[in-house]
């Protein structure tokens, strides 16, 4: 089986909680719960700094099938997110908690863009300082894309968006339900997830409506990648089968995974902070 070539880019974080500090961000979160899949073959473009919390995000990859060569080490500091959990294991953050690194300023090379062009599926966030980079190479090429919006409710900005994404992901309630159903009978093509985190998900393609139940846990540790992980199970299995029932559960599955433990995905003992 040839393998599909996917791209993710380019928001590497730290997670740093009370005493623990884990590899994080969309980018990565998403790349690292698709590695295992053999149908796929991972690269990330990105950049951290020469600290302690870009030494962790290398490292956090070392074992897993994932490219680097895309992966830069420069001059800076890394971004990093302070996390706090609720007893409920909900992440939250306060006004301070994110901090700005040389990812925020980085801009693709010539050789991420022939990388990007050459993909069976790109992958990016709303937060992705290269969103827009992206959107405008998509416009002369036709690598499928995924974009994940989070939380945005700017539906008139998706109508720029839809053109060129085949994949949406948001977190959402009722009101984005029916704004995405509205536009997916507008755009057609695209496939636009809405995520309920408890309450399961809702996908339309072409105005119809297709549904999936989370997969209860028995305990919540910690939120964070969750959306990632249901992304990342929900893309690798489409891409297997072009099922979007299949591609759901799948999504459901990955994300009740990552309910269990602190952080995006697993790679080792996090780093105690000192």
């Amino acid at each position: 089986m040839t393998k599909k070539k996917v791209v993710a880019l380019s928001c590497l974080c730290a997670d740093v909680y009370d005493r623990v500090m884990t590899a994080g961000g969309e980018t990565l979160n998403f790349a690292a719960n698709c590695c295992h899949h053999s149908h796929l073959q991972l690269y990330i473009i990105g950049v951290v700094g020469k600290d302690e919390f870009g030494k962790e995000i290398i490292n956090s990859v070392k074992d897993k099938n994932i490219d680097t060569t895309h992966l830069y080490v420069l001059d800076g500091d890394t971004v990093y997110n302070r996390t706090y959990l609720t007893d409920k294991g909900e992440k939250y953050y306060t006004a301070d908690s994110f901090h700005s690194g040389i990812m925020m300023n980085y801009t693709l090379s010539d050789s991420d863009k022939e990388l990007i062009k050459s993909a069976d599926l790109v992958h990016i966030t709303a937060h992705s300082p290269n969103l827009d980079e992206v959107l405008q190479y998509r416009k002369g090429y036709s690598f499928p894309l995924s974009i994940d919006l989070d939380t945005r409710r700017d539906y008139e900005n998706w109508r720029e968006i839809l053109p060129l994404a085949d994949f949406i992901f948001v977190s959402g309630n009722d009101e984005v339900i029916e704004n995405a159903e509205r536009l997916s009978k507008e755009y057609k093509d695209a496939v636009i997830t809405v995520t309920l985190a408890e309450k399961g998900s809702v996908t339309f393609k072409g105005g119809k409506r297709y549904s999936c139940e989370a997969v209860k846990v028995s305990k919540v540790v910690d939120t964070t990648g969750c959306g990632d992980s249901f992304a990342a199970g929900f893309l690798s299995e489409y891409l297997l089968s072009g099922d979007i029932k299949k591609a759901m559960q799948s999504g459901a599955e990955r994300a009740s995974i990552t309910l269990g433990f602190i952080g995006g995905f697993k790679y080792k003992d996090s780093q105690e902070m000192n």
